[in-house]
């Protein structure tokens, strides 16, 4: 059986040479984490937060028995198709963890 991991990027710190924007994140380094249930955490630089980009990462270090959980975003409804099962959380509706 397959455990659960949750994946949902961040954003954090400033790109190397950019400037500081007064709003959103396109200067900020991206992180995917990804959460298996127990607590052990792995985190992952990505150069965008592209399905290319975000799926190659979990691919690579996700069995397809995982049970993945992430948010609604784009990029991760083609990643999602390679697992057992792919759960969304819904943060329009207030939802951040299903299990």
């Amino acid at each position: 059986m397959g455990k659960i991991v949750e994946g949902d990027e961040t954003f954090i710190g400033r790109k190397h040479g950019s400037r500081k924007a007064k709003s959103g994140w396109g200067h900020k380094n991206a992180v995917l984490p990804l959460i298996e249930g127990g607590g052990k955490v792995r985190s992952f630089h990505v150069d965008s937060v592209r399905w290319q980009d975000v799926a190659s990462i979990v691919n690579q270090n996700l069995a397809s028995e995982t049970k993945l959980v992430t948010d609604e975003a784009s990029h991760y409804r083609e990643t999602g198709r390679n697992f057992a099962r792919h759960d969304k959380v819904n943060h329009g509706m207030d939802e951040y963890e299903r299990y």
